[in-house]
């Protein structure tokens, strides 16, 4: 995480970003662990110090938008890559609910959109990314399992479930995903 939020040369850092373009910079440049990252040099310090770790060759193969292509990402295609492939970065637009955010399953408001009798919209607003890391079953709810990057004195120890099914916050409106190899030398 470090490494790509210091080195990327396709976002800004902490101050904001594609998470598409993380996978671009991944395909294109090495993965460094973080605990292997040289922050002078943007390097793999276990490389040159002759960690174990430096060893590793982590290497993003593909990275694509879930579902195919920007604006088709819906819970039926997050759910089986989520199965097949793993692990998957998840765009939403958080709201006071979701800074809040303490523990149990997450079920804000629901489809305003569906409220109003409209349409859903083709392209709707996210502006902060997570990882999506599983799925479960509560008492009959189906909820996504999140990573967020605030730290584990936010939400279930820095995770939360939310409601699936139900595009909250638009959850469910754009996912990415890598593919990745490991090899040793």
């Amino acid at each position: 995480m470090d490494h790509v939020l210091k080195c990327s040369y396709y976002n800004q850092g902490c101050h904001g970003g594609y998470s598409y373009l993380v996978g671009k910079f991944f395909k294109e440049f090495e993965v460094v662990p973080s605990d292997c990252f040289n922050s002078d040099v943007c390097g793999n310090y276990c490389k040159s110090s002759g960690n174990k770790k430096g060893k590793l060759n982590i290497k993003v193969d593909d990275y694509y938008y879930v579902g195919n292509y920007y604006g088709y990402t819906n819970e039926d295609n997050i759910y089986q890559d989520l199965k097949d492939n793993g692990p998957m970065v998840i765009s939403l637009a958080p709201n006071y609910l979701f800074f809040s955010y303490k523990s149990g399953i997450f079920d804000g408001d629901g489809n305003t959109f569906g409220k109003l009798n409209m349409k859903n919209p083709e392209w709707q607003k996210v502006d902060h990314s997570v990882v999506l890391v599983g799925y479960g079953v509560e008492n009959g709810i189906e909820y996504w399992l999140l990573l967020n990057s605030w730290g584990n004195q936010w939400g279930e120890n820095g995770y939360m479930r939310i409601r699936k099914g139900k595009n909250l916050i638009n959850i469910e409106s754009l996912a990415e995903a890598v593919k990745v190899s490991l090899t040793e030398d």
